[in-house]
This record gives C-alpha cells, structure tokens and sequence, in this order.
C-alpha cells in the first residue's frame, strides 16, 4: 500500500527505528506530540544508549531512547527549518490548573480553548463553611497540596492512602448522581502504593476508579485528580522524576502529566521537607501556597473524618 500523508499522533512516545520504516513509504508526514510529556519506554538504561559520533550528533542524533519527533524539532530549532507550529489551546482543564501547568514547565504559552467555557468557573462542589475539615480545605482552591508526615515503610505511605480514600468518599457523596467512572483518578509514584489504596478502596469503587502509576494516565483525564507520592525519603526523589532541559527550562515530564491530566480540581499529597530538595517540587509547592491551596494533613482530623 502506498499513502500520500501520514498523521502520527503522541509522536513523542515512538522511537525512531519503530517509525522509521513506515514514513519512507509515504510523500510526507506530520507529527503531533508534547515533548514535555512521557517519552517512549525504553528498557535499557539510558547512560547506555548515548550516541557520541560526531556524524550523528550533527543531525541531533544524542540518545537513542529519544523519539524521531525530539530529534526532528531540535533540528528544526538549529537550523530554522520552517516546519513547525504550536497548538497552544487547551480544552481539558479549569484555568487555575493551567495556570500551574504554565508556571511550571510551558512559560505560560499555554491558552484556554474559551474563556467563557466551564474552564473559568468558580468551584462550588466542596463548602467553606462545612463542619468537615477535608470538605472545608478542598473548597479552598483547585488546586491543593497536603502535607503528610514520611513513614518508615518503603515506598509506601498509609497516612496518604487513608486520606486519599477520605477524599474519595467526599467527592462521591457530593457528586451524588453526577458520580461517573471518569470522576476520579488516583496518581502514585510507586506501585506498592498503588496497590496499597487499592486494597483500602471500596469493594463497590474498585472498576470504576482507576489507581494506577502516572504512565497508565497518559493521554487521559479526570475531573479529579488525586496524587500520592509516598516519596518518604529525599532519595527516591530521583526515581519518580524524568527530568529533561527543554529550551532552558527543566521539565519533569512525570509530574507534567501527572498535574495536567485534571479537568476541574488536582490535590496532591506529599511531605513538603522532602519533596522541596527537588527545585520543580518546591516551585509547585510554593504556587499552591499562593493560591491558598496548601493544607497540613495533621489539621483535618475531626469527628466527620472517620
């Protein structure tokens, strides 16, 4: 078969020797990806897949864990080829997440799709004036972080997880009918803690709430997003980045996705003094705290939270 054009969507999650083949067949192509997100899986570490021929680095050839798509747009930068263009409007989240999301990683290129859409309305599901305490700070802002206390247990944290559960719980009961399968998403950085909420989740909410690792959420979304790192010890900081310098800007495509897969509210749950020896996590931290978002998880406990 012969095709005239090609469309190859999230372009930057195929490696070059996968696409290769495919797109001499055709007169030509047109690739559409975010390279500040998730790259290709690659198995092998990736120290052992640096290219250092001098032939190949002229065509921005460095590493051949990256995709066809990074390499053709940092040709196109070098030598200004006149190939590209930006899609810059986005019609999933509300703008106060955007606004997160621009802060940290896209220099505020990012646009809202309408501005008279329900990106820009005010958050009402969750009361200020509630007696619960959880329901009281959700209703603080759209954007939420809980300081936890780190546990002894590897990659696993049971405070997050019972208050991830709390979460949920209150999100369904004020949804009420509205409550559907994609209301609700948990994000972790480890599988244990995966599978550690998992066991504390309803019997009744187990097929209808994926809680998953942030690789499973690429592409998809959720009116509500809920991350537990469980990130206990500054050390394993390193182990649920994937940091990459984009045009001077450090980006950790795993906490870009993870932040950008909420529609409507994104609440994080973490230990502030080991999450701040990342600079990306302290910067998030210290957006929230700005927008009235930050929370101490010791604060919440009272006789509604059970």
């Amino acid at each position: 078969k012969k095709f005239n054009i090609a469309i190859i969507d999230e372009a930057s999650q195929i490696l070059e020797p996968h696409i290769i083949g495919l797109l001499c067949k055709v007169e030509r192509f047109i690739m559409i990806g975010d390279e500040k997100q998730l790259p290709a899986v690659v198995l092998q570490n990736r120290n052992n897949c640096t290219v250092e021929l001098p032939l190949l680095n002229e065509i921005s050839l460095f590493n051949l864990a990256d995709s066809l798509f990074e390499r053709l747009l940092r040709c196109a930068k070098i030598y200004n080829w006149d190939c590209i263009d930006l899609i810059n409007h986005q019609a999933r989240m509300h703008k106060d997440i955007q606004e997160l999301a621009n802060h940290l990683f896209y220099a505020n290129q990012m646009k809202l799709w309408k501005e008279d859409s329900n990106q820009t309305e005010e958050h009402n599901l969750f009361s200020k004036e509630a007696e619960n305490l959880l329901e009281r700070n959700l209703a603080k802002s759209r954007l939420i972080f809980i300081n936890t206390q780190p546990e002894d247990i590897l990659k696993i944290n049971n405070q997050e997880a019972e208050l991830t559960i709390e979460i949920i719980n209150l999100i369904r009961a004020k949804l009420g009918t509205g409550f559907k399968e994609k209301s609700i998403g948990v994000i972790c950085m480890f599988r244990a803690q995966v599978a550690n909420i998992f066991k504390m989740l309803p019997d009744d909410l187990k097929e209808s709430i994926l809680i998953d690792t942030v690789e499973r959420f690429q592409g998809s979304e959720r009116d509500f997003i809920i991350i537990s790192s469980a990130v206990n010890n500054s050390h394993y900081i390193q182990f649920v980045q994937s940091v990459v310098n984009i045009d001077g800007i450090k980006v950790d495509r795993k906490l870009n996705v993870a932040i950008t897969r909420a529609i409507k509210q994104l609440i994080f749950l973490g230990n502030e003094e080991v999450l701040s020896k990342s600079d990306i996590y302290r910067n998030m931290i210290d957006f929230i705290k700005v927008k009235d978002g930050f929370v101490e998880a010791s604060e919440l406990r009272n006789k509604d939270l059970s």
